[in-house]
């Protein structure tokens, strides 16, 4: 086979391992395959680096390896750090910056992986329905 009809039900699982065989074989460091093989869910990763600089490098180099191993392009970025938001084109960034003046704005809250981030006190947001009938007295 040489496509791979995406949203049948082996489509994340196929995300996943194209992700993965990207960067399998690659002279790329530890952090980058960490990254890769470990914080992706589908096509979405959450990570957290303590240092502004350390993710910046670690997002370019994971963009480099993603490219040169599998022609993926690593886009869609969001932090809440207006400085490694600022290190990257507007056309990498999540829709919910594209427009932001980081420096004036609030910054918004980011869905990914059924979770809600509110960028600006940098704590998830777990927004669920509760019946009555679901309560016990």
């Amino acid at each position: 086979m040489r496509a791979h009809v995406f949203g049948n039900s082996p489509s994340p699982a196929m995300a996943n391992f194209g992700l993965k065989k990207s960067v399998e074989g690659q002279n790329v460091d530890q952090a980058v395959k960490e990254l890769v093989n470990r914080n992706f869910y589908v096509d979405d990763a959450l990570a957290s680096v303590p240092k502004e600089d350390e993710a910046i490098s670690l997002l370019e180099r994971t963009q480099a390896a993603l490219k040169d191993g599998g022609n993926i392009r690593l886009h869609k970025i969001v932090s809440n750090r207006s400085k490694v938001v600022g290190a990257f084109p507007l056309e990498d960034l999540g829709k919910e910056l594209k427009s932001l003046k980081l420096e004036q704005d609030p910054l918004p809250t980011h869905r990914s992986l059924g979770l809600e981030w509110d960028m600006s006190t940098d704590n998830f947001i777990f927004d669920m329905e509760v019946k009555a009938s679901d309560i016990n007295h």
